[in-house]
């Protein structure tokens, strides 16, 4: 799971949308440099990251990723995707939710 948030974070860092197969995408959401006049300073700009459960469809970034690390197959690669994130959605389902290093924390809920 450790290896799946590194690729995600990656992957953000280049990428407005991380769709993880199966699963849903992390959206990236840019807010730009502000000014507070009554205090006079300029914030920064932001970037936070959502999630959307809705964007499960595999579009093949997250894959490609894990082809590079492990020079490998698509076929491959996938089965190990599909391995991490099935190890993630276990978790999330025994403990209520799961910590992504650098990205934030996922709770599980019904609604």
């Amino acid at each position: 799971m450790i290896e799946l948030a590194q690729h995600i974070e990656t992957l953000l860092l280049e990428n407005d949308c991380v769709i993880v197969p199966g699963f849903g995408g992390f959206v990236a959401h840019y807010s730009p440099a502000t000014r507070v006049k009554e205090e006079n300073i300029f914030l920064p700009p932001t970037r936070t990251i959502g999630f959307n459960p809705q964007l499960k469809l595999n579009d093949g970034v997250l894959v490609q990723s894990y082809m590079s690390a492990y020079d490998t197959s698509f076929a491959d690669a996938n089965r190990i995707v599909e391995k991490e994130v099935n190890e993630f959605i276990g978790l999330l389902h025994e403990e209520g939710k799961a910590h992504l290093d650098n990205i934030g924390e996922i709770h599980y809920n019904i609604y």
